[in-house]
């Protein structure tokens, strides 16, 4: 198939990721989502569809006309990259592409041969395991940045305290025993010896 005759535009290409698992739940939400349009769906095994949506492999594209349909829906990534492209010319709107981790790994060849990168929407309810996963990881390392951060910042505000409050002179004891600030100027009293007298025996 020759791309210019490929009508989808880029906005109305989507790719969703989703688990292998969760891929028919996921297109039971993009057909109600289109409900009122004409559905193509393809995929190499049988699922349980909506009434009015049409469901056929890829062998099976060559009985129906081009762009007889509104939306194409495609279960699968070929790993040729052609196989996919041929698939665009039975849709005149919309082209949704479910993949999980593994058949994502064939999109850069599909992408080179449409010289663009598809546009992903991850759906609410259909994130992909290794994303929730790659989110938390995220989320535990801003975490982990932020507690290092306000560390840091208790840390200098204590630094700061501690160059703010003044110097305490030190005591010293007086003659009564009562603590006063120390003079480095003030001499301190000379120790005064007192002799007790003899008194002469009678």
């Amino acid at each position: 198939m020759s791309l210019e005759i490929v009508t989808v535009k880029p906005h109305a290409h989507l790719l969703h990721p989703c688990d292998a698992h969760r891929k028919e739940a996921l297109l039971a939400f993009l057909c109600a989502r289109h409900e009122g349009a004409k559905i193509l769906v393809v995929s190499n095994t049988d699922l349980n569809l909506p009434e009015g949506v049409t469901l056929c492999s890829h062998a099976q594209l060559g009985t129906y006309e081009p762009y007889g349909f509104d939306v194409l829906i495609s279960m699968d990534v070929p790993e040729d990259p052609a196989v996919y492209i041929a698939r665009l010319a039975y849709t005149k709107t919309w082209a949704h592409l479910i993949a999980d981790d593994k058949e994502q790994l064939h999109l850069y060849a599909i992408e080179t041969l449409l010289k663009r990168t598809l546009k992903k929407e991850v759906i609410e309810g259909f994130e992909p395991n290794s994303l929730i996963e790659a989110q938390k990881t995220a989320q535990m390392a801003q975490a982990k940045k932020e507690r290092k951060i306000i560390q840091q910042r208790i840390v200098d505000e204590e630094a700061r305290a501690a160059l703010r409050k003044p110097k305490r002179k030190p005591f010293h004891h007086d003659t009564l025993g009562e603590k006063t600030p120390h003079d480095p100027n003030k001499r301190a009293p000379k120790s005064v010896t007192v002799r007790a007298k003899k008194i002469p025996k009678d």
